[in-house]
């Protein structure tokens, strides 16, 4: 699926963890109730550095990437005796 609807998956999969950010991360009542609002005062800090820290790795590992010239290799693989 991934190599004929590449756009199409992802933004599924991006909407499906979107979507469960209600569930995972109930505010304030858990899932008892379907209010929404802000996170009491001081919970937020913690899951916020958790997201700057995830954002700074991938950017990381994109970065790393770029300077290696990652490319995917169109051809085969090598073998032990090459």
């Amino acid at each position: 699926l991934l190599r004929r609807f590449h756009d199409l998956v992802l933004a599924a999969l991006i909407g499906l963890m979107i979507g469960s950010l209600r569930v995972l991360w109930p505010w304030p009542e858990g899932i008892d109730s379907a209010e929404v609002a802000a996170p009491p005062s001081g919970e937020w800090v913690v899951p916020a550095l958790l997201a700057l820290v995830g954002v700074v790795a991938v950017l990381l590992l994109a970065w790393i990437g770029g300077r290696r010239g990652a490319t995917p290799r169109s051809g085969p693989a090598p073998t032990a005796g090459d």
